[in-house]
């Protein structure tokens, strides 16, 4: 934890940019329902996993899926 805080991030911080890109990466295939996505990147309830998201990319799972794949 120490280290993190010499570098100004914190161990939580890392985890929620590590389970975002795995999420991001998950959510670009439309076959993977949101709970699954969810689940894979250790949330056992999907509305967590939904503010997080939020919280992060400033859209809900359902949304960033939404613009990703209309813009392909």
């Amino acid at each position: 934890a120490r280290r993190l805080a010499d570098h100004g991030v914190t161990y939580g911080a890392l985890v929620d940019e590590l389970r975002f890109k795995h999420a991001k990466e998950q959510l670009d295939d439309p076959a993977i329902k949101l709970a699954e996505v969810a689940n894979s990147i250790g949330f056992r309830d999907q509305s967590n996993f939904n503010r997080m998201f939020r919280r992060l990319s400033g859209m809900s799972p359902n949304e960033y899926r939404k613009h990703c794949l209309g813009a392909a």
